[in-house]
Order: C-alpha cells, then sequence, then structure tokens
C-alpha cells in the first residue's frame, strides 16, 4: 500500500485517497478469501463476510440471525443478512459444509443444514425460520418436483414440500440444492444451471428429506 500511495502521491488528494481506499479493501479481501481452497488448515479460523448472496431468509417478517458454514477441518465463514433477508457471504471452497442459522431472537430455532458446495454459490438454499411451539411436532415431509430425473439446463421447476406432523400445515422448510447444480428461489423455484446429477433437501427442526435431480 506504501507503494502505490507514492506512486500516484504527484496526483490529486482525490485520487491518493481514492488508490489507499482501493489498496485496503483489496487486502482485506485477501485476508477473508486467503487459505480458502478446498483442503486448507488453517486450525479453526473464521473467514469474514462476503459479498456472494448464498440464499435468502423466506419466513416474514424477516428475523436477523447469525449465519456460518463450518467445514471439517475447522475453517468457518460468517454471513450477513440484510434487510430482506439476503444472506451474504465469501466464496466458499468446495466440499461438505454445516451451514447454521442461529436467529438473534431466542423465541425462534437455530438450525443446521449440510450442504455440498461447489462452483455456483448464488442463491443455493432458501431459509425458513421456525418459532419455538411446544405444540407443533413434525413427523415427515416429502418433496415433489416434476421431471426430477430430467431436467433441462436454463429451466425452472416447482418444488412442493408436504409436511406430515401435529399443528404442522402451515410451516415452511427449508429447502436447499446440493452440489452446485442450480438456485433455489424463496418461492422453491429451482432454477437447473449444471448438468449432472444432485439432490434437493427439505428440512424442519430434525426433520430432514431430499430428493435426486438429474440435470441435462
Amino acid at each position: 500500500m506504501i507503494v502505490v500511495k507514492g506512486y500516484i502521491k504527484a496526483t490529486s488528494n482525490m485520487k491518493t485517497v481514492y488508490v489507499i481506499f482501493t489498496a485496503i479493501l483489496a487486502g482485506i479481501s485477501l485476508i477473508v478469501m486467503g487459505c480458502g481452497g478446498a483442503g486448507s488448515d488453517t486450525g479453526g479460523s473464521t473467514r469474514g463476510e462476503g459479498t456472494i448472496p448464498i440464499g435468502k431468509i423466506s419466513s416474514r417478517p424477516i428475523y436477523q440471525a447469525q449465519i456460518m458454514a463450518t467445514y471439517q477441518n475447522g475453517v468457518s465463514y460468517s454471513g450477513t443478512v440484510i434487510s430482506d433477508g439476503t444472506v451474504y457471504m465469501a466464496p466458499l471452497p468446495y466440499g461438505d459444509a454445516k451451514l447454521t442459522v442461529a436467529p438473534v431472537d431466542e423465541q425462534y430455532e437455530a438450525a443446521s443444514y449440510d450442504i455440498n458446495v461447489k462452483a455456483q454459490q448464488r442463491y443455493i438454499i432458501s431459509i425458513a425460520i421456525q418459532k419455538i411451539d411446544p405444540a407443533v411436532t413434525v413427523d415427515s415431509l416429502s418433496i415433489e418436483i416434476p421431471n426430477a430425473k430430467e431436467m433441462e439446463v436454463g429451466k425452472t421447476y416447482p418444488i412442493k414440500v408436504t409436511v406430515n406432523g401435529k399443528n404442522a400445515a402451515n410451516l415452511k422448510p427449508t429447502v436447499w440444492v446440493n452440489g452446485g447444480a442450480g438456485s433455489i428461489d424463496s418461492g422453491y423455484r429451482f432454477l437447473a444451471q449444471v448438468p449432472g446429477d444432485s439432490s434437493i433437501h427439505a428440512k424442519i427442526g430434525d426433520v430432514e428429506t431430499s430428493i435426486p435431480v438429474t440435470i441435462y
């Protein structure tokens, strides 16, 4: 950063300040993303917040939550939730991670989701935060997707999740896609983007189900 400052010092002060500021941001990016590739091991460090919208909290109203993706090597990536519910994170390494969602309001349940991360990381999860209610019991979930084994790249498919249980008819699950196969919006619509085999998951509390999908 010192070298950059000296290089442009002959220009106006505003330009000097601008370049210094850019250099500082670049330094932060290196700290956030450095050694973040698959297989890195930094002994339980935590990466900072990022700019990739990995998903959205679909619950209404939007509840603030602490978001964290943790890998088996102990490296964690924290996220940020903005006012419309979009969750932003730093670029995540490829591989398996546990995504935890801890609402700030203790009336709502914390939850965790086992995700598999690849190149496509935008809107891979639609998060539904559940209010703690002893009168509600979820027994099982089922997923229906038309043409799940014959999906075409570029097409959108509706995801129907049926919730079975006591006082559970109005509950909405968290739904996500593994392996970066596409994206899911808050209306549970899946946009197929990457050819290959993958799976789409739904979860409420400790009850989870999934369905395999094949994209051509």
